[in-house]
C-alpha cells in the first residue's frame, strides 16, 4: 500500500495526530534527503501536533545519483510528503 492522505484511516503505520491540510509553510530546507528526514522532518511533525504554522518545503537541486530532482521526488509526491521512519534504540524499537 502506498502512504497517501487517501489511505491514512487503513494505515499500519502510525498517521499524523493532525490534519496535513491545515499545516502552513514556514520552513525553507534545502537538500531534504535521508537524514533530514529522519532527524529534522520527525521533531517538526512532533511539533506540527500542537502548531501547525511550522510546515516545511524542501527544495532539492539533484539527487544522489545525478537525477533531476522533478524525477527523483516522485515517489515522495505520489505519498503526498508522507513517510515512515524506523527508530531503533536498545530498549525501543518503533515506527513513526
Amino acid at each position: 500500500m502506498t502512504l497517501s492522505l487517501a489511505t491514512l484511516a487503513s494505515a499500519t503505520v502510525p498517521v499524523p495526530s493532525y490534519d496535513p491540510a491545515v499545516v502552513a509553510p514556514a520552513i525553507l530546507h534545502f537538500g531534504p534527503g535521508a537524514f533530514h528526514r529522519a532527524h529534522q522532518a520527525d521533531f517538526i511533525d512532533r511539533l506540527l501536533a500542537t502548531d501547525p504554522r511550522w510546515g516545511i518545503i524542501g527544495v532539492s537541486l539533484h539527487s544522489a545519483n545525478g537525477t533531476p530532482a522533478h524525477l527523483a521526488d516522485s515517489a515522495r509526491t505520489r505519498q503526498q510528503m508522507l513517510a515512515t521512519a524506523l527508530h531503533e534504540f536498545a530498549d525501543d524499537t518503533g515506527f513513526r
